[in-house]
């Protein structure tokens, strides 16, 4: 038993961060899946959307109160091939 619980981290297994990075992964996947077995049709489409737009304000709402580092790392990149789009 004391082997156990000195491999076993002390606290909680996930942080906030990582419940809510898994809450966002677990919401496009189900977005996705939703969408494949969506009849074809705009309001589909709309309501999709405007799903989709609402996670990713969760997501900036979320980062401005705590950084989270997978968004971070995502903005980091986004700058360094805008950089690099930009020699083009």
């Amino acid at each position: 038993m004391k082997l156990l619980t000195s491999v076993l981290p002390r606290g909680r297994i996930l942080t906030d961060d990582g419940w809510f990075t898994l809450a966002v992964c677990g919401f496009f996947i189900g977005l996705e899946v939703v969408g494949r077995y969506a009849a074809i049709s705009d309001f589909h489409d709309g309501l999709a959307g405007f799903a989709l737009m609402m996670g990713i304000a969760a997501i900036a709402a979320r980062h401005r109160r705590a950084p989270l580092a997978w968004v971070t790392g995502l903005a980091n990149w986004c700058q360094r091939l805008g950089v690099s789009l930009a020699t083009l």
